[in-house]
């Protein structure tokens, strides 16, 4: 058995023993899950890896797993740059939204600027008339505008196209900005189709952006889309980091991540409050569901195929499939099922999601009815 399933059944068994005494729904995080994800990850790319904090803001969880987190933070917010204030590793804003309050408050933690679009640089500009502005820039491409040329219309809004690039490349030469390298992302859960076409995409444009700056660009940062299973994935790393040689002879290659170092490391408890059936589907009502954890009701996906929970039942009987749903009045409300499950489940037991670690909470309309808000624990 793995060092993972290892952690992770040590979580299970612990949160078995200690389920009566915690305050439902709850969200509960494993540091030591966090950090064995992010070595595990860091070493199989063999770059520096920056921590995305957007895919979980609890702050006791992000102070308690800094240590691991040696190459960074990429934040979207002020909201988000707080939550990292005080700590010594580098921080990286990535927005297409910039006010000037963020750039001047951003500026003096020495963070680097993801330049998303042309206007950014006008805010930057104005800043940097008012005081020193030394922090390093990062100009962000669009994936498909690159990849697929100027006829691809792109799957988002995110980065800039070549002329863009261009101008925003004018533009900085004009205030007075170094452009310390490129930013490129091919979105969320895309590494497995779109990472080789990330790196042949930068290595095309690094000597022209190079000579157009007049200096070597010094890091490429390609972004993630790792899936927060990727240990099961059977991602071909080798062969990634094989691809990548010639491009880290000329610059820094860093990746960023949130969801393939959170995700697996983070759990979903909820209590039972009631049972029913209709038409002897059996439905166990919860305290918690998708005003507490909207993702487990899966209402992105065409084809929903619901989670399935441990139930803490120590009640065992006939062969039953459940449906689990939360306490609110919305069709939706269904975050999970479990078939020929051989507990009888009752008022008062616990169920348990995996994988709960990465947007669950971040995506949730906290406020839906005035219900019960989540508690967090970290372990």
């Amino acid at each position: 058995m793995s060092t993972v399933d290892n952690v992770k059944n040590s979580v299970i068994e612990l949160l078995r023993a200690t389920r009566n005494e915690l305050v439902t729904p709850a969200y509960i995080y494993s540091v030591e899950q966090v950090g064995l994800n992010y070595k595990d990850l860091k070493e199989a790319l063999g770059t520096p890896l920056v921590v995305s904090i957007k895919s979980n803001h609890c702050p006791e969880l992000l102070s308690r797993a800094a240590y691991h987190f040696e190459d960074g933070y990429e934040v979207a917010s002020l909201g988000e740059l707080r939550l990292r204030s005080g700590t010594k590793q580098k921080v990286y804003i990535n927005t297409p939204a910039y006010s000037k309050k963020m750039v001047e408050v951003a500026s003096r933690y020495n963070a680097t600027f993801i330049v998303d679009h042309l206007a950014q640089l006008d805010v930057i500009a104005e800043v940097k008339q008012e005081r020193d502005f030394n922090n390093d820039v990062l100009l962000r491409l669009n994936f498909d505008a690159v990849v697929k040329g100027a006829a691809a219309y792109p799957d988002d809004h995110f980065g800039m196209d070549l002329p863009a690039l261009r101008a925003a490349i004018a533009k900085v030469i004009d205030i007075g900005i170094k452009v310390s390298g490129l930013h490129i992302f091919a979105g969320s859960n895309n590494f497995l189709k779109k990472s080789q076409a990330c790196v042949a995409a930068v290595e095309g444009l690094y000597d022209l952006v190079s000579e157009m700056l007049g200096y070597p660009l010094a890091v490429i940062n390609l972004g993630g889309g790792i899936p927060a299973n990727w240990r099961e994935k059977n991602i071909d790393f080798k062969s990634y980091r094989d691809a990548l040689s010639g491009l880290q002879q000329k610059a820094t290659v860093i990746h960023e991540s949130g969801r393939a170092i959170f995700g697996t490391a983070g759990y979903f408890l909820t209590e039972v409050v009631s049972t029913k059936s209709i038409n002897e589907k059996n439905i166990i009502v919860c305290d918690g569901g998708m005003a507490q954890n909207f993702l487990l009701a899966k209402t992105e996906h065409v084809i929903r195929k619901y989670d399935t929970p441990f139930v803490f039942s120590d009640k065992a009987g006939e062969a039953k499939n459940y449906i689990f749903v939360g306490s609110s009045c919305n069709r939706d409300d269904v975050i999970g099922e479990a078939k020929s499950c051989k507990n009888n489940i009752d008022i008062g037991d616990k169920v348990l999601f995996e994988n709960c670690g990465a947007y669950n909470s971040m995506y949730t309309v906290s406020k839906f009815l005035a219900l019960k808000e989540y508690k967090e624990y970290v372990i």
